[in-house]
């Protein structure tokens, strides 16, 4: 600045008001180009540093993505199991001569549990919370993850596995609850009913679970392999990226 000073002062000095306004006019260009080539370095690294997050913040969901891959291999593992405790209560109630009241409480703990899938989101939870979703500049990628986040899991056919199975619970508790079976838990006589004056396989009741049951494990499933692809898409999505 001070030498800059002097030369503009010694124009003056000598009277050299053409050459003063030329150089006051080239000293303002190199002001400002110097201010516009240091915003440009302030957005490159800005831009740079955002590169980074948005990297960091990728790698973490993809990693969740893969944890969710097996997670939904194992609920359709299970459902594929329970179908098949469905299916061998309904044939022994058709075919076997063996006790009604056995042949359930023989699946019962099958039967009686369930599985539902919840992504696992802290990856994106993290990405909201402490920066913003435009940080993505990928526009496909962004509507991608909000579209599989903002899905509703909890709800809609998930919700309906978790009643149905804990209304067989409650319908089928008591049910197998007989004479035979306090004698061989606790070793007490009960009058109750027995294994022997119960026919399951005419209550229709528990045959409409049975069949509930059923048809809600095939929703739940074709839920799952639609989300595996579109879990498997995002993961080659954030690849790419």
């Amino acid at each position: 600045i001070k030498f800059f000073r002097k030369i503009r002062q010694k124009m003056l000095t000598e009277n050299k008001t053409g050459k003063y306004f030329k150089y006051v006019i080239g000293e303002i260009v190199l002001v400002v180009t110097g201010i516009l080539i240091a915003l440009q370095i302030n957005n490159w690294n800005i831009k740079t540093i955002d590169t980074k997050k948005e990297k960091t913040y990728l790698i973490e969901i993809k990693e969740n993505l893969k944890t969710d891959l097996i997670a939904i291999d194992s609920t359709l593992t299970f459902n594929k199991t329970k179908k098949e405790a469905i299916l061998n209560v309904l044939e022994n109630f058709s075919n076997s001569t063996e006790n009604d009241v056995m042949i359930v409480r023989n699946n019962v703990f099958t039967l009686g549990v369930y599985q539902q899938f919840f992504p696992n989101d802290l990856g994106f939870k993290n990405l909201i919370s402490a920066e913003n979703i435009t940080l993505i500049r990928d526009n496909e990628l962004r509507k991608l993850l909000l579209k599989f986040y903002n899905f509703d899991f909890k709800g809609g056919i998930q919700q309906r596995m978790r009643l149905v199975t804990r209304d067989f619970v409650d319908y089928t508790a008591p049910v197998i609850s007989t004479k035979e079976h306090f004698e061989n838990m606790y070793n007490v006589t009960l009058d109750i009913p027995s294994n022997r004056n119960l026919e399951l396989s005419k209550d229709q009741q528990l045959l409409s679970l049975l069949w509930i049951m059923d048809t809600v494990i095939d929703f739940q499933t074709n839920l799952l392999i639609e989300t595996k692809k579109d879990i498997q898409k995002l993961i080659g999505t954030i690849q790419n990226q």
